[in-house]
């Protein structure tokens, strides 16, 4: 048991661009080891941040405080008086990382955020497009490198704009500690 917790914190330890690699076998061994690498489902809580149940939600990963949320769409208009700061934010997910579930894209107004998830700690499911999620996370304003937006760009499916992106992009991100989805 403990090495497969040892393995699985190896395994969480990869960097977000590794981690969101297609594999399709249920077991993996990690480069250079032959040790191998239970590999999680979409959606699947690895167990390293854990919630109680909340009802009428689904929970993935930490608590999520009961304060009032702000609204995405507020949260984005006024993002640089955010920007370094624990939130907690409910909104809409617009898409999710179609490989693992290791980010989703929240909508809000005009704008959208990434929401990636502490520590590669925890997943969503690839299907959660659609529905409304309470995150609890810090609120970033990033520079997203070329190469980083091309393999995100990939992961969601968009592989002619992918090859044709150039440069790095500017972007909202959260880096949640919790996530909830009405059920």
């Amino acid at each position: 048991m403990r090495s497969k917790f040892t393995a699985a914190l190896a395994g969480a330890a990869l960097t977000t661009l590794a981690a969101c690699a297609s594999n399709s076998a249920h077991e993996s061994q990690q480069e250079g080891s032959s040790t191998p690498v239970e590999v999680v489902e979409s959606g699947q809580d690895l167990g390293l941040i854990t919630a109680a149940p909340v009802a009428g939600w689904d929970v993935y990963g930490g608590d999520v405080d009961e304060t009032t949320p702000i609204a995405a769409a507020d949260l984005l208009a006024r993002a640089e008086a955010f920007d370094g700061q624990t939130v907690v934010v409910e909104g809409t997910v617009d898409a999710a990382c179609t490989k693992k579930g290791c980010w989703m894209i929240v909508k809000g107004g005009d704008e959208e955020m990434r929401v990636r998830f502490q520590d590669y700690a925890f997943f969503v499911p690839i299907e959660s497009a659609g529905r409304t999620a309470r995150m609890e996370g810090v609120f970033s304003i990033v520079e997203t490198p070329e190469a980083d937006v091309k393999h995100l760009l990939e992961d969601a499916g968009k592989h002619e704009e992918a090859m044709a992106h150039v440069g790095s992009v500017r972007e909202f991100q959260l880096m949640a500690t919790g996530v909830r989805m009405r059920e």
